[in-house]
């Protein structure tokens, strides 16, 4: 499996890649900081450069099973203000000094489109209402490095996310009736 680079802001048509001439587009970790009409526009071209037939395979922090967890470590009468804090940490939403300040961090904010903090977070059921809606068919969850669409699965997931995540499958639909 050969992984091209080139898509250096995903706020723009990514022209690296021509229509239908890739087998899979894989993200991980990245479409939750998309906001909505970048997260449309990925889906768009997403679906523009899969051949039909191709895999989506999105990797996001898993919303729900994140909620739960602050919910279980927070219903103690003496409630923790770690509870929150470790909360807000794993959702992305945490203060912003944690990444530093100064010049250094504006330059790579600039030119990374400002990403570094979560624009949206999904469950299971509102992921899978996005990537249909942007055209995908046969959406399917799975784990970390299996995937019965991805061959080489291992060769794109190789180390494990500290954060519980979905991992959400895919297709363009075989042809163009869908």
């Amino acid at each position: 499996m050969s992984l091209p680079l080139g898509i250096s802001n995903l706020r723009f048509k990514w022209r690296t890649f021509d229509d239908s001439s890739c087998d899979v587009v894989y993200a991980l970790h990245v479409f939750e900081h998309l906001n909505v009409t970048n997260a449309s526009l990925f889906l768009r071209e997403a679906h523009r450069v899969l051949r039909f037939g191709g895999v989506l395979r999105l990797v996001v922090p898993d919303l729900r099973i994140i909620a739960g967890q602050y919910l279980s470590n927070s219903e103690s009468e003496n409630e923790s203000p770690a509870a929150a804090e470790h909360f807000l940490y794993q959702i992305n939403l945490h203060r912003e000094s944690t990444y530093g300040s100064g010049w250094i961090k504006y330059l790579l904010g600039m030119l990374q489109g400002f990403p570094h903090q979560h624009k949206y977070m999904y469950d299971s059921a509102s992921l899978k209402k996005v990537v249909m809606a942007g055209g995908f068919c046969g959406v399917t969850f799975g784990s970390y490095g299996v995937s019965s669409r991805i061959s080489d699965i291992e060769q794109l997931e190789c180390t494990k996310e500290g954060v519980l995540s979905l991992y959400l499958e895919a297709e363009k639909p075989k042809d163009r009736a869908g």
